[in-house]
C-alpha cells in the first residue's frame, strides 16, 4: 500500500478550507519556485547556508519532531523509513538509505530527483538541498534523542547523478568534516 493510501486511512492527512495537515502538523504546498528561490538566494549568499540550516533544524526539532515523536513513538529506523516515504509523497525527491550504523546514529543516504537539485543542474557552484538537510537533521535528532547533522557530499545540480548526505551526532565531527563541510554547517554551536 503506498503512503498517500496509509495516511488517508489512518486519518493522517486532513483537508479543511485553506487548511492541510499532514501527520498532526500544518503543512502547506507550494510550486518549486519557493525552495529553489531559497537555494538561489543561498548560492549567492553562501555565509547563510549555515544559519539558515540550523533555523529549519530547530523549528523542526521543536515542530514536526517532536509531534512526531509524541504521538508515533516508533524504533528511529522505523521512524527515518517513514520520513523518507512521507518526503517522497512531498515531492522532496526519491530518498534511500545507502548505508546504516545504528550503533553510531549515523549513515549516508541519497535523494534522486532532489528538487532544488534538479532546478539548478548545470548553475550551482555549490551543493543545493539546504533545506532538506535541515529538515531532515531537526526530526532525526528528536527521534534518536543525539544531535544530528547532515552535510551534502554529492549533488545532482553539479553533475553527480543524485544528491547524498552523510548524518552523525555533531559531537563526533572530525577535523575534516569541519575543513570540507564547514560551510554547510556550524559546528561550533
Amino acid at each position: 500500500m503506498d503512503i498517500l493510501k496509509k495516511l488517508l486511512m489512518m486519518k493522517e492527512i486532513r483537508f479543511e478550507e485553506g487548511v492541510i495537515t499532514l501527520l498532526n502538523n500544518r503543512t502547506v504546498m507550494n510550486s518549486i519556485s519557493l525552495p529553489v528561490g531559497i537555494g538561489i538566494f543561498l548560492e549567492k549568499n553562501p555565509e547563510m547556508i549555515p544559519k539558515i540550516y540550523e533555523e529549519i533544524k530547530e523549528e523542526h526539532r521543536r515542530g514536526w519532531g517532536k509531534t512526531i515523536d509524541e504521538k508515533y513513538k516508533m524504533k528511529p529506523i522505523e521512524y527515518l523509513n517513514e520520513m523518507f516515504e512521507t518526503s517522497n509523497l512531498a515531492g522532496w525527491g526519491k530518498t534511500e538509505f545507502v548505508d546504516f550504523d545504528e550503533s553510531n546514529t549515523k549513515g549516508t543516504f541519497r535523494t534522486l530527483r532532489a528538487p532544488i537539485a534538479e532546478a539548478l543542474k548545470g548553475k550551482a557552484k555549490l551543493p543545493t538541498e539546504h533545506l532538506w538537510r535541515g529538515m531532515a537533521a531537526g526530526t532525526a535528532s528528536v527521534i534518536f534523542k543525539k544531535n544530528l547533522d547532515f552535510i551534502e557530499t554529492k549533488c545532482l545540480a553539479l553533475g553527480s547523478n543524485y544528491c547524498e548526505y552523510k548524518f552523525f551526532p555533531r559531537k563526533k565531527v572530525t577535523s575534516e568534516i569541519k575543513k570540507e563541510f564547514g560551510y554547510q554547517v556550524n559546528f561550533n554551536i
